[in-house]
This record gives C-alpha cells, structure tokens and sequence, in this order.
C-alpha cells in the first residue's frame, strides 16, 4: 500500500482531480465486498421495477437488448451491514483527511453495475 507519508497521491489529485490508491483494500476484503454487490444484486433484480424503502434504492429499467436491468442501488450499506462496514472504514478519513481536512461528510453511498450487452451503462440518472 502506498504511504500516507508520500504526498505523490495528493500531487496527482491536485494535477488530475483524482488519485488512484493502490491496495486500499485488501484482496479478501474486495472478495467480500464482491461476494455482497452479487447478493445486492440478486435481491434487487427480484423486484419488477424500480424499488425505494427510506433511502435504500434499487433503479430498475428496461433495456433493449437485456430486458430488465438493475442501474444502480443507492444506500445499500442502510440494509447490508458488509456495505456498512467498508462505507465507515477509517482508512477513508486517514486518506480524504490531507486532500479535504477532517470535516468530512458522505453524501451518497451506491452500487453502480455496467451490465454487458446493455444499450445504457453510464450513470442511471
């Protein structure tokens, strides 16, 4: 991983708008983040259409070629508590701390799946 003491990853989102942190999360923690998105989806897609309860979001829509496909769930770390576990993930602060200070508030938290084959896989709204 790199070093929060190697201010390359702050150079390059200063220069470009992003930064890419190598190894943030480790390759077990991407399996069970992986392994949480495919049962988020499953239970999304047993919906007929779009669904919504409080913020948790599934938007469903038709595609020409695929039929129904979920475009995205939003707030699935409010019912998914893997989601909820990585969405507070203190490594988050100790590497958004020096790019935007301590003061620190999420906004949204979604899944977004580019479905191949799908005519649209930008993003739903």
């Amino acid at each position: 991983m790199q070093s929060l003491q190697n201010p390359d990853y702050i150079r390059q989102y200063n220069k470009t708008g992003y930064t890419i942190i190598r190894d943030f999360f480790t390759k077990d923690e991407i399996a069970e983040i992986a392994e949480a998105s495919d049962r988020i989806k499953a239970e999304g897609l047993k919906h007929a259409a779009s669904f919504r309860h409080k913020n948790l979001l599934y938007l469903i829509q038709p595609d020409p070629n695929l039929g129904k496909v979920l475009r995205f769930c939003q707030w699935p770390s409010y019912h998914h508590p893997v989601m909820e576990k990585y969405r507070t993930d203190e490594r988050f602060l100790k590497w958004l701390q020096p790019l935007l200070g301590d003061n620190i508030k999420q906004i949204i938290n979604q899944i977004i799946w580019k479905t191949p084959g799908a005519r649209q896989t930008t993003y739903g709204f």
